[in-house]
């Protein structure tokens, strides 16, 4: 079986994952697997590309005076230097048996056994010459083979070397990542109610295989990343309260939780979503009343507003009204009574009265 490897270059901001998704198309035959990842840490100042991935074309350690390869911990990074032929750029191998110091004053930080050997031209007033057959045409002439020529400077008085080579193909993604926050929130509401279903790599992307129940926005140019539009949960076996992570999806327009085990109140920040057009809450175990907000929203047409079949659940503001209405009546029945009482207990005091005068006079 043909064994493939492949090094990539991500630019990752500090706290944010990487998250690596396997696709396998369908028109291939046999299977795809990955023995392993590998992460190293790398520096800003390293690497750096307006824009894209970078992907390992090559990597060589020139004027090598063994047959041996080189990674950690020659190198700081974990690099793997091989060495290449000298014949391959018609030039002369030289070295050195002094330490190279390249840790403190180069951010790439070569390992210093690779700096210690170069290749310098057979007549020091000539270049060196060296060329690549690339798996990408040039969008400049179309060709896939690129020619180099390495020459000395007008005032140089020495005669140029090199002593190692990266090269690096630049790879666009086809789609953006998922918007990180919106990343996060899914992973956090996947934890909190042990959704089994099959919820992998990124959320939106590829945009052939976003997750069940997702639907996402998506910038053509990918200019920004994709966003969760709509999250359909229901019949998921839900159980608790309505997880608060979900006010992170701030893009969302309908949000379906009907149909599961819901319990406690709806809370407010459902009223804080915007964007929200959609909000099915039916057939839970939710208690208390319906947000104010979210009634007005109702009323005045910008949300569907669906909480029926949740016994425990007032909504349009009838739970103050059932209050006041056993209340009330309560309240004027003992208010009745103690007049219809203080009329009679002056009535008997008055005719108390009357017999008093009778029996004085």
């Amino acid at each position: 079986m043909a064994m493939e490897f492949k090094h990539f270059i991500f630019a990752l901001l500090a706290g944010l994952s990487l998250m690596l998704q396997l696709v396998h198309a369908q028109d291939q035959s046999g299977f795809i697997s990955i023995a392993s990842i590998e992460l190293r840490p790398l520096k800003n100042t390293t690497y750096v590309t307006k824009s894209g991935s970078l992907a390992l074309f090559l990597r060589v350690d020139v004027g090598s005076i063994s047959s041996q390869s080189y990674r950690y911990p020659y190198d700081v990074y974990d690099r793997l230097w091989k060495p290449i032929d000298s014949s391959y750029f018609k030039s002369t191998d030289i070295s050195t048996s002094l330490t190279i110091d390249s840790q403190k004053h180069n951010d790439f930080q070569p390992p210093s056994v690779v700096m210690s050997t170069a290749v310098t031209p057979v007549n020091g007033s000539g270049p060196i010459e060296f060329s690549w057959d690339s798996d990408a045409p040039s969008a400049l002439s179309g060709a896939a083979t690129y020619d180099f020529s390495i020459m000395k400077t007008e005032n140089s008085t020495l005669p140029p070397i090199v002593n190692a080579i990266e090269i690096y193909s630049v790879k666009y993604l086809l789609q953006s990542e998922s918007d990180q926050g919106d990343v996060d929130a899914m992973a956090k509401i996947k934890s909190t109610y042990g959704i089994k279903r099959n919820w992998t790599g990124d959320p939106c992307a590829p945009q052939a295989y976003k997750w069940e129940g997702l639907n996402c926005s998506y910038v053509i140019d990918g200019s920004s990343p994709p966003r969760i539009t709509s999250l359909n949960l229901s019949s998921s076996g839900l159980i608790g309260e309505i997880s608060a992570d979900i006010s992170s999806l701030v893009m969302l327009q309908y949000l379906d939780l009907s149909n599961n085990n819901l319990t406690g109140s709806v809370p407010d920040f459902l009223s804080q979503l915007q964007y929200l057009r959609v909000l099915n809450l039916e057939r839970n175990q939710l208690s208390g009343s319906v947000p104010q907000q979210l009634i007005a929203r109702s009323e005045n047409g910008s949300l569907s507003l669906s909480v029926g079949d949740n016994p425990n659940l007032c909504g349009s503001g009838s739970c103050n009204k059932k209050k006041n209405n056993i209340v009330v009546p309560i309240v004027a029945s003992l208010g009745g009574l103690l007049i219809v009482s203080l009329i009679v207990a002056a009535a008997i005091l008055f005719d108390l009265e009357g017999e008093n005068n009778k029996l004085r006079w």
